[in-house]
């Protein structure tokens, strides 16, 4: 039982990974009503830069990273979602493209960069002792920096006059062009946010994973998942269903072989949203309905 708690801790500190990544592909779907698939090169990309640039100064990494990210991100709203959402404002072709360039850029760095995984150097792959519990320190740093950057973007979205327009328009895109709200400026904050929070997910996923051209295939179909399960438009629920994946995916190897992990994964997913299509956040409401029913 004492391992089994052991995995299912250090499964919850590694889905604060999949929450960074779950926020912003949820942000982004809710404003823009695209599925970005493409942010899982995103994470590879901010991956494979610090992992080169770290030796040299690990500020420098971190400043370069980000603005690597927010390029990446930005060229493929302005460069490819945009353009089409003009021609076809219809979703399917915009997650098309996105897939499009997901494989077009995993391709792309598998050029430019080594297939072999890079790993960072830290001191914090040390373990802290919490009685009989052993925890990664970069597993702990990385949730503390996952649950910061949630706080943040909760408050961000609930505080100020941007993020009351995002939501504004996440409710009605039609009406917010018709209330003369810039959806174009709450499309392009949605785009910076999820490419901002995919730098501290690249730089955890560097050193707890390596630094490949693929590394954030398997993050990226875990918050995927993750924000279908919680709920589509749910920032909390996708956070919530990220840590659930996380836990699953430690938990597996108690009684599979690792490589079992990530099917494991998926079916706990196949069978919760048989039992909440809708999303997990549903299953509240639906009951507080049928209470006040009865």
């Amino acid at each position: 039982m004492h391992e089994l708690v052991q995995l299912a801790i250090g499964g919850f500190l590694l889905g604060g990974l999949y929450v960074l990544i779950a926020i912003g592909m949820s942000i982004i779907l809710n404003v823009t009503g695209i599925f970005h698939i493409a942010h899982g090169s995103t994470l590879s990309l901010c991956a494979l830069t610090f992992a080169a640039l770290e030796s040299t100064h690990i500020l420098l990494a971190v400043l370069v990273t980000t603005g690597v990210s927010l390029t990446f991100t930005m060229a493929g709203y302005e460069l490819l979602y945009r353009p089409i959402a003009k021609r076809q404002p219809t979703l399917f072709p915009l997650f098309l493209a996105s897939f499009g360039l997901w494989i077009v850029g995993g391709a792309a760095l598998t050029l430019i960069f080594s297939a072999e995984p890079v790993h960072p150097r830290t001191s914090l792959n040390s373990t802290v002792n919490f009685g009989d519990l052993y925890l990664l320190k970069i597993n702990l740093l990385a949730f503390a920096v996952a649950a910061a950057c949630y706080a943040a973007t909760r408050v961000f979205l609930a505080r100020t006059m941007t993020g009351s327009l995002m939501r504004a328009v996440a409710c009605s895109r039609d009406m917010s062009d018709v209330w003369g709200m810039p959806r174009r400026r709450a499309e392009r904050v949605a785009f910076m946010i999820a490419g901002l929070l995919a730098v501290p997910a690249g730089i955890f996923a560097a050193y707890v994973l390596g630094a490949y051209p693929t590394v954030g295939d398997t993050p990226l179909l875990f918050a995927f998942s993750a924000v279908v399960l919680g709920g589509l438009g749910s920032i909390r629920g996708a956070a919530a269903a990220a840590l659930l994946f996380g836990v699953v995916q430690g938990v597996a190897v108690w009684a599979l072989p690792a490589t079992w992990q990530d099917g494991v994964v998926f079916a706990v997913f196949l069978l919760l949203i048989l039992v909440s299509p809708r999303g997990l956040g549903t299953l509240g409401l639906r009951r507080r309905a049928e209470a006040r029913s009865a």
